[in-house]
């Protein structure tokens, strides 16, 4: 009988010995799964921001030269109106699908931060296309 005991006891310890090895094991691998998650977002975030800033600074950019084709005082070559809008419309489709990607992706303060921007860079395409302000203005 009491070689029986200890059997079990053996036997006990020995599963309550693999039971804690496999959870320990599965909460490691967890955490790293998890890790791994994280950091893949946030490579994906840190490109959607990239990739918005630059079509969005491009749109700028057609729009202050064409600004200045317009005789306003600017940096940067003038830009006549009828070749201006070409790119300015290729400038605004690439800038809409790198901005699908940020309101997928980041945080809403971002998403508010980047409205801000992308609104000021579309009110100066207005004044870039004569809409918003002449020059007495």
């Amino acid at each position: 009988m009491n070689a029986v005991v200890q059997q079990v006891i053996t036997v006990a310890g020995v599963l309550l010995g693999a039971g804690a090895t496999f959870a320990g094991a599965a909460l490691t691998e967890r955490s790293k799964w998890q890790r791994t998650q994280r950091s893949r977002w946030d490579d994906r975030r840190l490109v959607a921001y990239s990739e918005f800033a630059h079509s969005l600074k491009h749109f700028a950019v057609v729009s202050q030269r064409m600004v200045a084709g317009r005789g306003f005082p600017q940096a940067g070559q003038p830009l006549s109106a009828e070749e201006g809008a070409q790119l300015l419309a290729e400038a605004e489709s690439e800038k809409t699908l790198k901005w699908e990607m940020v309101l997928l992706l980041v945080s809403p303060e971002a998403v508010a931060a980047a409205r801000l921007w992308n609104k000021a860079v579309w009110e100066l395409s207005l004044v870039a296309m004569g809409r918003e302000m002449g020059h007495d203005d």
